[in-house]
């Protein structure tokens, strides 16, 4: 038996086995990506869910191609009804790495690369010195939103906790595509998300001071993180509310 304990799992487990990805259930159901991640993450405890109705259930199943899924997806009694077109569970979210380490021989073509019609938000970055960052989901929990303008399919964004670069800040997205490892000097003097060696991920802008780096905040009352041991970092190109 099928151990699933919430409406978003049950609902996710489904999709998965129509074969569908997150963007496919997102236009069959005529929602914002955002909208459908959401209701992927109901009664899961993640930043961004959103419940859903039983009468909610029945439509986006339905449209899912679905429909005697949703009182399975809404209560989680008994087994998952049989689902026409799936060939088990479905295609998982891309194995790929966060954001893209630049280690491997670039591509020969020269054209822009397509704009993506999803961003995967792969985590959280800590804006205090003393915040831990709960970084990297593990790939079944991917959230995804709308590609805003500027992405290319390398771009990823981490929810922002912490009020060291101002209490308006806390919950914003930070977008980046470009990881260093290890760090580049043309990333001196820029905001960029930070892997320390201490396991913390943070967003600070980075300095050199006495031949080594320091990490600075916005608020002054935030202490700067001295003789920094940075791992990786990748220049933030965008910051921007959920949307």
């Amino acid at each position: 038996m099928i151990n699933l304990r919430t409406k978003g799992e049950r609902l996710e487990w489904v999709r998965k086995q129509l074969g569908l990805t997150r963007q496919e259930a997102k236009t069959r159901t005529g929602m914002a990506l955002s909208t459908y991640s959401a209701y992927e993450n109901a009664e899961r405890g993640r930043t961004g869910s959103r419940n859903f109705s039983y009468e909610q259930a029945e439509d986006i199943t339905k449209k899912l191609g679905a429909p005697n899924a949703a009182h399975w997806i809404y209560t989680g009694k008994g087994n998952p009804p049989p689902l026409a077109g799936g060939s088990g569970a479905g295609p998982g979210p891309s194995s790929s790495p966060a954001a893209v380490t630049r280690t491997a021989t670039p591509p020969r073509a020269t054209a822009k690369p397509a704009r993506p019609a999803a961003t995967r938000i792969v985590g959280y970055v800590g804006a205090s010195s003393g915040e831990g960052a709960l970084y990297g989901f593990a790939h079944d929990q991917y959230d995804e939103i709308d590609a805003p303008p500027f992405a290319n399919p390398h771009t990823v964004a981490v929810e922002i906790k912490g009020k060291s670069f101002g209490p308006l800040m806390e919950g914003m997205l930070v977008f980046y595509d470009d990881v260093r490892r290890p760090i580049t000097d043309d990333l001196v003097g820029s905001i960029c998300v930070v892997g320390l060696a201490d396991s913390r991920i943070l967003l600070k802008k980075i300095v050199r001071k006495n031949g080594g780096f320091q990490l600075l905040s916005n608020n002054h009352q935030d202490p700067p993180i001295e003789d920094a041991e940075i791992i990786w970092a990748a220049k933030m190109i965008a910051i921007a509310p959920r949307f």
